[in-house]
This record gives C-alpha cells, structure tokens and sequence, in this order.
C-alpha cells in the first residue's frame, strides 16, 4: 500500500532519488485509504433451521484508486526451462488483463489495473507466452490425461481406531 506508513519500503520503486521522510509526507495514511463496508446476510440454504437468522459482517477495503505496489521475484532463470519462464510471462500477462484482488470480487470489488511489469536492471528479460501456449496445444490430450489419472487413484479407507 503506497501509504505514509510504508513509505520506507515503498519510495525505492516510485520515487528512489527523493528522501524517505520528504517522500513520506507526500503520502495519505493508510487510515485514509481504507473504508469498511457494512452488510447483512438473511438467508442461509446451506444451515437446516436458518430461518429468520441473519449474518451481520464487515469488510475493510481500499478506496478506488489507491496505490499498491508489488513484486515477484525469481532469484535465478539459469536452469530454467524456456517452456517455464514463457509460463511465468504467460501468468503475469493473463494477472494483469484479468486481475482483482481481495474479497468481494465476485460481487465486482476489486478490480485493479495494472502498468505492466518492469524487470529489475540486471535482469534477463523473459520470453513470450507464445511457446508456453504452443507446448499447451501440443501437449493437450497427454495433459488431460494425467490429470485425469489422478482422480481415479483411490486412496486406502482410514483404519478403524481400535
């Protein structure tokens, strides 16, 4: 959370040649980007005798348009397969087209918009999704089945405690 508070942890991605402190009091608190949205459950189809029982709840949140800032990090691509890292470039495009974060996104909240991904300096950079997407389509049936396979192998029942 790009805050007053996480100035210290945060300044070295957005603003790495002003001072931590000058940097800090440009910043909101963290108490002014949060809210807490109050609600109320009535029906519960999944509790036998629920009826007339109501679920109060409360979700803090962060007010639209606060600033997150957020990193992944692969200490090393030697030894990686080019198949891998087309993966890895492949997720972090589909996150950023199709991200949320959070609960309540499947009732809309939390959607987030992202600038893309910048490599750290040293870094190689990574491939396209295209090989991953292509080895995908070429392995599809062969993929399917292992998955499949797994969910016909049974597991022993547990011993009967004696």
């Amino acid at each position: 959370l790009v805050c007053r508070e996480n100035a210290w942890k945060v300044h070295g991605a957005i603003a790495p040649d002003a001072a931590v402190e000058e940097f800090a009091a440009s910043l909101p608190s963290a108490n002014e980007l949060t809210a807490l949205r109050l609600g109320t459950r009535q029906k519960h189809p999944d509790i036998p005798d629920s009826e007339d029982v109501q679920m109060l709840f409360n979700v803090e949140h962060l007010i639209e348009g606060t600033q997150l800032v957020h990193s992944v990090q692969l200490w090393n691509l030697d030894g990686v397969s080019s198949v891998t890292a087309s993966c890895l470039s492949y997720l972090l495009q589909e996150f950023a087209a199709l991200s949320s974060l959070g609960t309540g996104s499947a009732r809309g909240f939390g959607s987030i918009a992202l600038d893309g991904y910048e490599r750290g300096s040293d870094a190689p950079d990574l491939p396209t999704p295209d090989e991953f997407l292509q080895y995908v389509r070429d392995n599809r049936v062969e993929s399917i089945d292992w998955v499949m396979s797994s969910r016909k192998k049974r597991r022993p029942a547990p011993k009967a405690a004696e």
